[in-house]
């Protein structure tokens, strides 16, 4: 019984090993290159339109705390 848990152990370790390390080896190629690439621009896009938000909000905040009107030049 002691081996066949360890026996079954082994199968589980070596299936994990090897899905684990097709992923890593995927992400080396250049396609793996490129998805990367993708999602960090998609990542910087998404910062970049949280701060613009985040600065509206603020200044519509600001303005109404201090009483000031926008003007139509802005």
């Amino acid at each position: 019984m002691r081996r066949l848990v360890w026996f079954a152990a082994g199968v589980g370790a070596g299936a994990y090993a090897a899905f684990r390390g097709r992923r890593a080896a995927e992400v080396f190629t250049p396609e793996g290159f490129a998805d990367r690439a993708r999602a960090v621009g998609v990542g910087l896009r998404m910062f970049r339109d949280e701060v613009a938000q985040g600065k509206v909000d603020a200044e519509g905040y600001l303005r109404e705390r201090f009483n000031v009107e926008k003007k139509d030049s802005e």
